[in-house]
């Protein structure tokens, strides 16, 4: 440890000088605080791995397409199957972020390529009649569940869950459009979102008012 020889006490800090009497000091610094190692995960080779993986099997099934003129061009599923996996991880994996944001980005990544998957295989309707409504439904209770049970500040996950269940409200919109042949998913979609606002219109009616005029900036 360091030490002043002016006012012959030892000095543990980062300068090279007295704090009492700013004389230089002998002997060699130690840290004030503990060394912490950074906690440095590199997944960098999992992507990569996963990346030729999937570009290979990709490119395997584009030339069976191709060679044997399958009727089903699924080589298209497999690598937006293979996109989906990507940004899956991705968001998991490297980004570290609010857990509400996480559930709001895998909720738009896995909505948006089953409809795209759906749309490609016919549009059958089934990704915006059951997955877009269970999807959300799940959304909205887990985020509920992880606010509620004290994992979570008010202010980190309030605005994420009113985003959510407003998100919520879009199979209403389907069903009122008709697009939508079996509206029991949606209902129940629908049902658990106005519960959830009117949960937080009674007991986070503030705090609500709060973040909103935060996030609007008004």
């Amino acid at each position: 440890m360091a030490k002043c020889i002016q006012c012959n006490v030892e000095v543990q800090s980062t300068e090279m000088k007295c704090p009492l009497c700013q004389n230089p000091v002998t002997g060699e610094m130690e840290p004030v605080f503990p060394y912490i190692a950074p906690d440095i995960r590199n997944h960098n080779l999992i992507f990569k791995i996963i990346t030729i993986l999937g570009l290979f099997a990709s490119g395997v099934c584009l030339f069976i397409n191709l060679v044997f003129k399958t009727k089903v061009f699924f080589s298209l599923y497999v690598f937006l199957s293979f996109l989906y996996l990507i940004g899956f991880l991705y968001i998991t994996i490297k980004k570290r972020e609010n857990p509400c944001r996480v559930i709001i980005n895998l909720d738009t990544i896995t909505v948006f390529f089953l409809v795209l998957f759906d749309a490609l295989t016919g549009w059958h309707k089934w990704s915006i009649t059951f997955v877009l409504p269970i999807v959300l439904s799940i959304s909205v209770i887990t985020m509920a569940i992880m606010s509620f049970a004290g994992r979570l500040l008010i202010e980190d996950f309030l605005g994420y869950f009113l985003l959510t269940i407003l998100y919520g409200l879009i199979p209403l919109v389907l069903m009122l459009s008709g697009l939508v042949s079996v509206v029991i998913p949606s209902f129940i979609c629908l049902v658990i979102s106005f519960f959830f606002l009117l949960f937080l219109s009674i007991f986070e009616g503030k705090n609500m008012k709060t973040e909103l005029k935060r996030r609007l900036h008004l």
